[in-house]
């Protein structure tokens, strides 16, 4: 069988439905309209070239161990799909957010992957919008658990983290200029 294609309806319409229904209300006006937008430049990039292909889904440090020889391992391969490599980097730099030493993490990580297959420009830059498309993909899965205070909680802290990041890492200029052909 063919590699299913990461797209907008497992990234972000399926999550953010899985978090109103969690929470039994509509997500925040900010959020609906960061997730509309986020969907529509998904469903315009292009699904070729260097910048898409296989892809691990799931590649953050608790998927990944250092084996012997000082050669990083992933496993828990559940979520591959051909996707963008700029969402498996996202995946990476967002699950280093909590790391005392995260930016060490994956400004080394980058480094790394890099070294093998260089990225360029508008791929680098758009692991940003990749980050809030990871958080909305992360508390979607997360609201399929159990409703507890403590769930509630974090599906409420996770959706206000999103217009901050949003903000701080400019989304909205990605967003833009990928509307210009390269």
């Amino acid at each position: 069988p063919a590699m299913p294609v990461a797209a907008r309806a497992g990234l972000i319409d399926g999550p953010a439905a899985r978090i109103a229904a969690a929470l039994a209300r509509d997500l925040p006006a900010p959020t609906r309209r960061l997730a509309r937008d986020l969907g529509d430049w998904l469903d315009a990039l292009a699904q070729d070239g260097p910048a898409f292909g296989p892809c691990h889904g799931d590649g953050h440090h608790e998927n990944a161990m250092i084996d012997g020889q000082g050669a990083v391992r992933f496993y828990d391969f559940d979520d591959a799909a051909r996707g963008w490599r700029a969402y498996d980097l996202a995946t990476f730099i967002w699950g280093c957010f909590r790391l005392t030493q995260g930016a060490q993490v994956w400004h080394a990580f980058i480094r790394g992957y890099g070294a093998v297959r260089p990225l360029s420009q508008r791929e680098v830059d758009r692991i940003r919008p990749f980050l809030a498309i990871r958080q909305i993909w992360w508390l979607g899965y997360n609201a399929e658990g159990e409703m507890t205070d403590a769930l509630r909680a974090r599906l409420i802290d996770g959706l206000a983290f999103l217009p901050r990041l949003a903000e701080e890492v400019d989304i909205a200029a990605v967003i833009a200029r990928d509307r210009v052909p390269a």
